[in-house]
């Protein structure tokens, strides 16, 4: 297993950390990186997040400004970000395996659209994206975490990243849903995210544009304060991904996203929201290109202590389909809303709700599935798993209320012949509420749905959740590179 990002900081490293803020600060600097020596050291592990400690000197670098030409961030320094860092110009910034990236208060790492980020780890060695501030003082949004921008298609104009101020490098999106924003595997990014103002923040991983070239895959987000991972447009795909704890949202769409996510956990604790939020526009609902993404062999953990915690949220016109998934403990399993209504007779369905239900009565309706989706363990009474909404006086079909989904029954739509999900059944999980060592893999296999052919899926994957069962070859594929550090 690497080297752990949460191992403790004797108090050597400590005086290094506050010597090397001093200098930066003292120097200046505006280049794209400068490498700066220090004494007291006797090991790596005297050092700030555990550098080389070459004869009794700590070697750090700090970042700041913009990385404009190719750079190469190695596992033998610790790489210190200091303020918002930029990827531009076309450059290639490459992570070695091991490597550790410290993101100080204010600090992020964003990759413009262009640019790329190649953060590629192993099992034993990953990438770590972590705070700066020492093991057991560590908390959510002490850093603002890592935005990749692309240029695939979104459906807004002008789109700027959320948490900064519009410019040239915020910028994203164009008509290159093929590109590619670089690569990010075995890599953690834990306690960032940082809010500009309400709905406007930075979140622990954010993909806005990037095409389906990029590979993001064995990527953990954890302890973000805001969203673990946010796709805004683009046709990016994710495979085996792990986020644990988000202040917000776990898993968060919108704009247009057309890529796949196959192996996703999302879990929760009680200061969590939404831990799958799909939308396509709350704002405009019907904007093209309309989000309809793939999700498959999805996992879900709700918190027992967030009451108001939901497990799937659709909203804002999402199209796409969510297949052999497990929803596990939140207060409620699916949820379905609008967003802004078009004009229209109010009796007809709309929005996100057109998208389910409305396929064979109105052609602009791309199709929202959910197919062999369990919830367990879901509701005040365990057994509910949908909202329990009031129903207007006198109505004789109880399928329709008059709610902010426009009077759709999610109960009675998807527990109905061919709504593809199920309430009540235990998958056994192994360790499912566990916040500092989880087992999610099932004591029996889960059988679920054939999965689509031509869409980037591993398809032999007919299982629901995100691991196979133990007892067959249900090999946990988050063990060596994941973490889960309280602070």
């Amino acid at each position: 297993m690497g080297r752990s990002s949460d191992q403790s900081q004797g108090s050597a490293g400590r005086r290094v950390g506050q010597a090397l803020l001093a200098a930066a600060a003292g120097a200046g600097l505006w280049a794209c990186s400068a490498v700066f020596d220090f004494k007291e050291c006797e090991t790596a592990e005297d050092c700030l997040g555990g550098a080389a400690c070459d004869t009794g000197v700590c070697q750090v670098t700090v970042a700041r400004g913009a990385i404009q030409r190719d750079t190469r961030w190695t596992a033998d320094q610790v790489h210190v970000l200091d303020g918002i860092v930029f990827v531009t110009d076309g450059a290639t910034l490459t992570v070695e395996p091991g490597a550790q990236v410290l993101g100080q208060r204010g600090s992020a790492l964003i990759v413009t659209a262009g640019a790329t980020l190649d953060a590629v780890g192993t099992a034993d060695a990953p990438v770590v994206f972590t705070s700066a501030q020492p093991a057991g003082t560590r908390a959510p949004g002490d850093w603002g975490g890592v935005a990749l921008l692309g240029r695939a298609r979104v459906n807004r104009s002008a789109p700027h990243l959320e948490g900064l101020a519009a410019s040239d490098q915020t910028a994203f999106g164009g008509d290159d849903d093929a590109g590619s924003c670089g690569r990010l595997r075995y890599a953690r990014i834990e306690f960032a995210g940082q809010e500009r103002a309400r709905d406007d923040e930075l979140n622990g991983l954010t993909l806005a544009g990037c095409g389906a070239g990029t590979i993001v895959e064995q990527v953990q987000v954890h302890r973000a304060s805001d969203d673990g991972v946010q796709i805004v447009g683009g046709t990016v795909g994710l495979r085996q991904i792990v986020i644990s704890r988000a202040g917000d949202d776990g898993l968060d769409w919108e704009a247009g996203w057309r890529g796949q996510a196959q192996f996703v956990v999302v879990q929760q604790d009680r200061t969590g929201d939404h831990a799958v939020e799909g939308d396509n526009d709350p704002a405009d609902p019907e904007a093209q290109p309309r989000s309809r993404p793939t999700v498959s062999n999805l996992t879900v953990i709700g918190s027992r202590d967030a009451p108001a915690g939901v497990g799937l949220f659709l909203s804002g016109g999402t199209a796409g389909e969510i297949l052999n998934a497990v929803v596990v403990g939140p207060a409620v399993g699916i949820d379905v809303e609008n967003g802004a209504l078009p004009p229209g007779p109010p009796e007809a369905p709309r929005s996100t709700v057109r998208q389910l239900i409305g396929g064979d009565l109105d052609p602009a309706s791309e199709g929202l599935r959910l197919q062999a989706v369990q919830l367990f363990d879901v509701g005040p009474d365990g057994q509910t798993g949908f909202p329990q909404e009031p129903r207007p006086a006198g109505a004789d079909d109880p399928a329709w209320t008059q709610t902010d989904d426009d009077g759709f029954d999610e109960a009675r739509h998807f527990l109905s012949e061919g709504g593809g999900v199920t309430v009540g059944e235990d998958p056994e999980l192994a360790r499912p509420y566990s916040l500092s060592a989880p087992d999610l893999r099932p004591l029996r296999r889960l059988v679920g749905a054939t999965l689509p052919a031509g869409r980037g899926l591993d398809e032999a994957a007919r299982y629901r959740g995100a691991f196979d069962a133990q007892a067959a070859s249900g090999s946990d594929w988050t063990a060596g590179w994941t973490a889960y550090p309280a602070d």
